[in-house]
């Protein structure tokens, strides 16, 4: 929509800069999403090893659920990495739900730089 001069009623929207690289485990695995994603991925080197094993034990490990969990949510606020992109953009990849599935997210954090080239 535009006014009577055709300037937009809204300020345009910034365009999105995170999106989804990849799917990993889907959301029918329940909580078996931690153990599912440990077991099939290399672990980073920033990533805790007892938050990393204790996942790979599950969630019926002698050690409980509270702890299965608390490792989980240490490995999804370590696991992240960046790398170039296209252009030389600047490129951060870390872990995060959508929609249940758990996902390798890809955001933008520098944009490509043409005039360079």
């Amino acid at each position: 929509m535009s006014d009577r001069y055709g300037r937009p009623l809204h300020p345009p929207e910034e365009r999105e800069t995170v999106f989804i690289e990849k799917r990993l485990v889907s959301s029918a695995h329940g909580i078996f999403i931690p153990q599912i994603f440990v077991a099939q991925t290399e672990k980073l080197d920033r990533v805790p090893n007892w938050a990393w094993k204790s996942c790979l034990e599950g969630p019926s490990a002698p050690s409980g659920q509270d702890d299965y969990f608390d490792s989980w949510s240490e490995i999804l606020d370590t696991y992240e990495y960046t790398s170039t992109g296209v252009g030389g953009s600047v490129e951060r990849y870390f872990l995060d739900y959508d929609e249940g599935d758990l996902c390798l997210m890809r955001e933008i954090v520098e944009p490509p730089n043409y005039k360079d080239q």
